[in-house]
């Protein structure tokens, strides 16, 4: 009995320990697995794979058959929003500007062929005053914090899949570039009753490009871990590190036998 009871309690602990270390999504979008999304019109309202919040199309945006990675391969694709005030739309903010949260978008961006000086608004979770804004301008990818101003992410490469994600931990913000952190910021103090992607509040200043997926996730103080928590390949992501260390190693040996040589 005393050791059924130790099994069952290490099982409980293990899986406590497991929850924990985990994110929790509040809501995921994936635009490839979303809906109904096999026509080449995107459907007009798609439901989240986790959480609630359907989202409602602005304009016309088109499912087109590619997404990051490996992900291409297995028939997933992503949604193509034309820059004129294609995207989807939510009358409501998702989470809190108190929770620890993630942020996070899965994007490509098309040859910019509006004005150089147009911003293209990637997410917005609220407003510019009061919430989270992805944009994209002058080829640089930004975050505008409301009320503090904003923080670039990276450069933006074009017709390249790009991981773009900002994190809020215990009133501290981040932001991250494939899994790498670029910079911080203020957190916003309120987030408006607002949610879209591709276009602005307003309907405006509208992204030209595909994104794959959104989440939106939360995590106890100290529990998310970068290089296990993004929406990211990681076990692609440890063998490239692996072949490039391989690579260099490689390389002063070779120029190791060089010098030895002379």
């Amino acid at each position: 009995m005393n050791l059924k009871r130790m099994t069952m309690g290490a099982a409980l602990m293990a899986l406590t320990l497991l929850a924990e270390a985990k994110v929790k999504p509040i809501v995921y979008y994936n635009f490839g697995k979303s809906g109904n999304v096999t026509y080449a019109v995107a459907p007009e309202k798609l439901t989240p794979l986790a959480g609630k919040g359907e989202l409602v199309a602005v304009g016309r945006p088109v499912f087109y058959a590619d997404a990051p990675g490996d992900k291409k391969m297995k028939g997933e694709g992503g949604i193509l929003f034309n820059g004129n005030g294609d995207g989807y739309k939510l009358a409501e903010a998702v989470g809190s500007p108190t929770d620890n949260q993630v942020l996070e978008i899965w994007v490509k961006p098309r040859l910019n062929t509006q004005e150089e000086e147009q911003e293209q608004v990637l997410l917005s979770n609220g407003t510019t005053k009061e919430g989270y804004v992805f944009t994209h301008q002058k080829g640089h990818w930004f975050l505008i914090s409301g009320g503090t101003g904003r923080v670039e992410i990276g450069e933006v490469s074009n017709n390249a899949w790009t991981h773009l994600a900002m994190v809020v931990e215990d009133g501290k913000g981040s932001v991250w570039m494939n899994g790498k952190k670029t910079g911080t910021f203020k957190p916003t103090k309120a987030v408006a009753p607002h949610f879209s992607i591709a276009v602005s509040e307003e309907g405006k200043e509208a992204f030209y490009g595909e994104i794959y997926e959104v989440r939106y996730s939360t995590f106890a103080t100290g529990k998310f871990n970068p290089e296990s928590d993004f929406l990211l390949d990681y076990k692609k992501i440890k063998e490239t590190s692996k072949q490039r260390l391989a690579e260099r190693r490689t390389l002063v040996q070779q120029l190791e036998q060089a010098s030895a040589g002379k």
